[in-house]
């Protein structure tokens, strides 16, 4: 299941047309769905059920499968164009796609949350009785404590 169509990936463009003999056909538009809808899932998947389900949390991965699609298509247009710059509207020196996984990475390290998606029961890794009901530690200077 990819988290973007190709409808919506067309409308981020002008007048283009994905077919059978555009310069990227349906097919390699949907092979470009599917695998970075994969990724998505896979670094998701450390902290939440997937695929992701919740109306919020999806119009999130959402966006970012079709920025990263987006991304793809540019460079490719790019490139069979003869265009020499990939992509006017991006600063020199800066990489979208490097902010884009970043956004994923603190999605799996929990520092931005999926409101509504379905987190992984014990998530935490491995607790402790003690770690769960809140016990303190004690810990003394300068004397044998066991």
């Amino acid at each position: 299941m990819g988290y973007c169509t190709a409808t919506e990936v067309a409308s981020e463009f002008k007048d283009i047309v994905f077919g059978t003999t555009g310069k990227i056909t349906d097919i390699e538009l949907g092979t470009f769905i599917d695998r970075y809808s994969s990724i998505i899932d896979s670094f998701c998947a450390a902290r939440y059920v997937t695929p992701i389900t919740g109306a919020n949390a999806l119009n999130v991965v959402k966006e970012i499968c079709l920025l990263l699609v987006v991304l793809k298509v540019q460079k490719i247009l790019a490139v069979k164009s003869g265009n020499e710059k990939i992509d006017q509207m991006i600063k020199e020196g800066t990489n979208p796609s490097k902010y884009i996984y970043d956004m994923l990475k603190y999605i799996q390290d929990l520092k931005i949350r999926l409101t509504d998606a379905t987190l992984i029961p014990g998530h935490a890794g491995v607790t402790s009785f003690l770690e769960n009901s809140s016990y303190t530690n004690v810990f003394q200077m300068d004397t044998t404590q066991w």
